[in-house]
């Protein structure tokens, strides 16, 4: 396998093995490409600024978050409503504002977890 693969091109990200050169255990003359890529993935990843144009950049209220957080609120009115059903009118107010207040708290800890730092990989 090995004198089948001598001319084929190695990922420039694999361990090199010692003495297996092919020159009588001479090193072979360094890759630039391969100096490259281990600078590059020494290289910590850039943080985004946290200025008026991280917001823009990182876009945490998706179309999904959003429907799925107005039905978790629906959800939530519809329960405090019926909870107070035997009040009337006081049971629709109730229910609308713990749906508003169940919206208004899911959102805000979206938008607060994706300004939270997010861990290093690894």
């Amino acid at each position: 396998y090995q004198r089948m693969m001598r001319g084929a091109e190695q990922d420039p990200l694999a361990p090199r093995r010692p003495g297996r050169s092919g020159r009588g255990g001479s090193r072979p003359a360094p890759d630039p490409r391969v100096a490259d890529a281990r600078q590059r993935a020494s290289r910590p990843a850039s943080q985004p600024s946290r200025g008026e144009d991280a917001e823009k950049e990182s876009v945490p209220l998706t179309a999904r978050i959003v429907v799925r957080s107005l039905l978790i609120a629906a959800l939530v009115g519809y329960l405090a409503f019926s909870l107070q059903w035997p009040n009337m009118p006081f049971a629709l107010y109730f229910g609308i504002g713990a749906g508003v207040v169940a919206a208004a708290l899911l959102i805000a800890l979206r938008r607060v977890q994706f300004r939270m730092p997010q861990p290093p990989p690894g």
